[in-house]
């Protein structure tokens, strides 16, 4: 009879594919976690996908794929642009938990998302 683990490893999605977004997603993926990747331009995602990651066709498919969101981009406005693509509903069960990093941004987009604004549309915020 084959005993079952009851240990499972995490699912991670890893936005932005730059030298920090590399390095996460192989050592996620050396770890033996589930890795979905996203980045703007799909073509830097070979190594990973060969190592077994999945590579997303839209940041929410990325996104909605793990519990365990990083955003790995150069700055804020980075964060902006990406996050804008996901609907705040989408968002929103995600916002609190996304790595802080930046947590003055985070913070906001998560109040933001509860509010049911998207990240980039700035039209109804106070």
């Amino acid at each position: 009879m084959m005993k079952l683990s009851c240990h499972t490893k995490e699912a991670v999605s890893v936005l932005g594919l730059g030298p920090m977004g590399q390095a996460l997603a192989g050592a996620f993926l050396k770890h033996g976690h589930p890795v979905t990747v996203w980045n703007r331009t799909p073509g830097k995602a070979g190594d990973l996908i060969r190592q077994g990651a999945v590579l997303a066709e839209s940041v929410t498919d990325a996104a909605s794929a793990s519990e365990l969101i990083m955003i790995c981009v150069l700055d804020y406005n980075a964060v902006r642009a990406i996050l804008s693509n996901i609907a705040a509903s989408d968002l929103a069960p995600y916002a609190h938990g996304i790595v802080e990093i930046m947590p003055a941004i985070m913070t906001q987009l998560a109040e933001e998302a509860d509010r049911g604004v998207y990240p980039g549309d700035r039209s109804n915020i106070p």
